[in-house]
């Protein structure tokens, strides 16, 4: 039985799930709809506002209909019926990318003059700042049948995501901790955190060891699902023509790669001081030897 009380309350999303299934219907004849721009955007910047209004109805629509599932899902993720709502979400929106994928390469390929036009008039200006961001992409688009092709493996390619969620979320089991009331309290993911800011170094302990106990069972488990995930992004990475998965990564926020390197090199010059704090700290709490839960 579960407890509505400590459940997010989803009616403000959709009130029931007919309402959900309904809109989840429409998601295709929204990505038909924007799909019907195609060949078109250069002819006008009211046709290229059109299409973008299109998408982004499309879009808004996707992401109401997939927070809804996830949400549903995640407050029980043992919920086969509820986990499969999430499943039905991903694979349509899979199978519907390829209807999208025609976009940024017809935007790429629209000639640079009368893309200065377009972006130049008023009825365009909400939009401005999103195009140029595409248009930045330029070097790592793809032709429309590549894209396509990529589209529909979005589904596939967020197996090992998914391998990852199952086995955290739902399938380890870490017990109860006993607080320094003598209590047993379950440890979870959601109680983790009120463990490891108990005052008493014991009950932190017993949760930081059992929690990680359970890491460390499945270590090979979760080392397959990175593997698996560090390739994908290699693989997207020299597909796109990035220069590396890092490259890659931090495309999306247009940070290049030296600063990363700028900021984790920082970092390391630093360390001596924040090994400090911690002799510090040690000394403070009258400890020989720090762990992670303190």
């Amino acid at each position: 039985m579960e407890n509505k009380e400590i459940l997010w309350d989803l009616s403000a999303i959709y009130a029931d799930e007919e309402s959900w299934e309904k809109d989840f219907a429409s998601l295709e004849s929204l990505a038909e709809k924007f799909y019907e721009f195609r060949g078109k955007l250069s002819t006008s910047a009211e046709t290229l506002k059109g299409a973008i209004e299109a998408s982004d109805a499309f879009d808004r629509l996707a992401e109401k209909v997939y927070c809804f599932a996830h949400l549903r899902s995640d407050e029980n993720t043992s919920i086969g019926k509820n986990r499969s709502r999430v499943d039905r979400v991903s694979a349509k929106l899979s199978s519907l990318g390829a209807l999208e994928a025609w976009f940024a390469p017809e935007i790429m390929a629209i000639p640079e003059e009368r893309m200065q036009e377009l972006l130049n008039d008023p009825v365009l200006a909400f939009y401005r700042r999103s195009l140029l961001e595409l248009l930045r992409d330029k070097p790592h688009t793809l032709s429309e049948a590549e894209e396509k092709l990529i589209g529909t493996l979005g589904d596939v390619l967020g197996t090992s995501d998914e391998l990852f969620s199952t086995l955290n979320d739902t399938d380890l089991e870490f017990g109860k901790v006993k607080n320094e009331k003598g209590e047993m309290i379950p440890l979870s993911h959601g109680s983790w955190h009120r463990f490891m800011e108990n005052p008493d170094r014991k009950v932190r302990k017993n949760a930081f060891l059992k929690l990680y106990k359970q890491y460390d069972q499945h270590r090979n488990t979760f080392a397959a699902a990175l593997d698996g995930t560090t390739k994908r992004h290699v693989t997207m990475a020299k597909i796109r023509h990035y220069n590396s998965a890092l490259e890659a990564s931090l495309s999306s926020d247009n940070v290049p790669v030296a600063i990363y390197d700028n900021l984790i090199a920082s970092v390391r010059k630093n360390l001596p001081a924040l090994f400090e704090y911690f002799d510090l700290r040690a000394e403070f709490l009258n400890l020989k030897n720090q762990d992670m839960y303190d």
